[in-house]
This record gives structure tokens, sequence and C-alpha cells, in this order.
């Protein structure tokens, strides 16, 4: 990766101080508002899948595979780190009508760039099954103030994730 294009720290210096979480977070919710070339290397997706979804959420797509391929109709989809939302609205057509996916983001700029677009895809697919919550990846089965984790336990059938798992950090748990 180039300096110039992904903002890289050529000294290193003072990598123990820096706070990665809030570094995600900047770049992301940078990102969803305005294209980032140089966040990840995107893959052919099937271009049918592609018609009903906005130009913005698939300019502001950040993975870097596709785990779309392995849905199947009237599964239950959980997106980790859905980002723009790209994967779920894909799912979202595979699985049907039947099916639902659902996309968990902690960046709210991304959330909401999904969660805006996912009108005009439920318009253009001619019914909803997508969600978008907010919340951490590594504390998926935390419990909110009614006592309800943000994802019950076994009520999942598939589990994507596209270029996010490497932000985990262990020391979130």
């Amino acid at each position: 990766m180039s300096e110039s294009c992904c903002n890289a720290n050529p000294s290193n210096k003072e990598t123990s101080n820096f706070d990665h979480k809030d570094a995600i977070q900047e770049r992301y919710g940078s990102a969803a508002l305005k294209q980032e070339s140089c966040l990840c290397t995107p893959v052919g997706f099937n271009p049918v899948l592609l018609e009903a979804i906005p130009k913005e959420v698939i300019e502001r797509d950040y993975g870097c595979g596709d785990p779309t391929k392995y849905v199947q109709k009237n599964d239950i989809v959980l997106d980790l780190g859905s980002g723009s939302g790209k994967n779920a609205f894909i799912c979202a057509q595979i699985v049907g009508k039947e099916g639902k996916v659902i996309g968990v983001d902690q960046n709210p700029d991304m959330l909401s760039l999904s969660r805006s677009a996912s009108k005009e895809v439920t318009k253009n697919i001619g019914f909803n099954n997508t969600e978008f919550l907010e919340g951490s990846i590594e504390k998926l089965d935390e419990l909110d103030k009614d006592l309800n984790p943000l994802i019950a336990d076994k009520s999942v059938d598939i589990i994507l994730s596209n270029c996010v798992l490497n932000l985990v950090s262990p020391e979130s748990r």
C-alpha cells in the first residue's frame, strides 16, 4: 500500500499509544460519506443482483471477497460489519421474502448509508427483509436494558463477514 493512498504512518512512532478503534471509526465513517479508493480491493458480484442496489452503496463497499455465494433461499443471514449494506442487499434478494438479513455495524455513518438505502432496495425488489443494527461484533451476546442480546443464540442460519474480522480487538472482551 502506498503511503499517500492509505495515509500510512511512515515513522510508526507512538503506535503503542495509537487508538486503533477510533482510527477505524474515523476512516470508515469518512468512507461512508465519500468513496475511498484504498480500503479494500473489491471482487466481482453478480451484476443482476447489483441492479437493485443504489450506486452509492456499491461505491462505498469495502469488502475484499464475495461471501454471498454461500447464502440460500429462506436463510436467516447475519452480516457482521455490514458497512454500506451491499452484501446484505445481495443476500436479501437471494433469501427472498421468507428469509431475513440482519446487518450489524458499529459505525454511525455506515449505518446511516445502509439504512437510507434500504428503502430504495425494498422498492426495487418488492419486499423488505433487511434490518441494520448498531453494535459491536465482539459483543453480540451483550444484554440490553431488557436483558436481550443483540443477536439471540441459534437465531441465524449463516454468518457472513467481509473483511472486518481483522478489525476485532482482542482487548474488547
